[in-house]
């Protein structure tokens, strides 16, 4: 029964990557990623429960992040970029509620810098029923609270990310404007998320990666979710990255 529930799960993620337009080679991507996540796991379950179980024990954080999607997308982003765990990275998060991945991240770069941006705004709208009874001001003040130990590695930019990106990009190309990890994970809205899309391309160094998360998210009219916004910027700059892994999120890498 788990094999027959198990071949369903991947068919319906390809069904709905199909219906929306997603490439062979992403599809055979998504395919690839799955078999590697059966290898990785057993090489590298024991560090990610290790990070996970320190998460839960010592900051304040929902249940719901704990989940089975969470342990691979750590894993995912621990294979991928743990050559640059010893660099001195800039890296920058959009939306990031009680500052979870955000402690994943100072955690696997520990000597790296992380501009974090959202807007903790009870006006958020978003997909999921859920966000209605969400009080930001209570998770604002978790993820102060989860960060505070890390004042002076972290920037907080309470604003939205289309303003945090006119603010401080729009007028200049410095190099030291720009990042080497960007995770995305902000508005899931079409629009949003291919501007994040776009504006993250423009900042980004060289061989950088920028994280999309949920690729594969399905609780919005279809047209509208994360996976189109995401193809269609794919589509537009094909020859500047190449697919490091998809599965539900999608990372990349910036060659050119």
């Amino acid at each position: 029964m788990k094999i027959i529930k198990y071949i369903q799960y991947h068919l319906q993620n390809i069904s709905y990557m199909i219906r929306n337009k997603s490439t062979l080679i992403m599809i055979i991507k998504y395919l690839s990623s799955e078999l590697k996540k059966l290898y990785f796991k057993r090489i590298y379950r024991n560090k990610i429960n290790v990070l996970l179980l320190s998460l839960k024990n010592n900051f304040t954080l929902d249940i719901k992040f704990f989940s089975y999607e969470r342990f691979y997308n750590i894993l995912f982003m621990f294979v991928a970029l743990k050559k640059k765990f010893n660099n001195n990275l800039k890296i920058l998060e959009i939306g990031s509620f009680q500052g979870g991945t955000s402690l994943v991240l100072l955690k696997l770069f520990e000597n790296s810098s992380l501009d974090i941006v959202d807007t903790w705004s009870d006006e958020f709208i978003e997909g999921n029923k859920d966000f209605k009874k969400i009080k930001f001001g209570k998770i604002e003040a978790d993820f102060d609270k989860n960060l505070s130990q890390y004042k002076q590695k972290v920037q907080k930019f309470k604003s939205s990310s289309k303003s945090f990106f006119e603010e401080k990009f729009n007028q200049s190309n410095n190099q030291d404007k720009k990042y080497d990890i960007i995770y995305i994970d902000g508005s899931h809205s079409y629009e949003d998320v291919l501007t994040d899309a776009k504006n993250s391309s423009k900042c980004l160094n060289l061989n950088g990666i920028i994280i999309f998360d949920d690729y594969l998210w399905k609780q919005n009219d279809e047209q509208q979710n994360p996976i189109n916004a995401i193809n269609k910027f794919l589509n537009e700059e094909i020859k500047s990255f190449e697919i490091v892994f998809l599965y539900h999120q999608l990372i990349i890498k910036k060659i050119k």
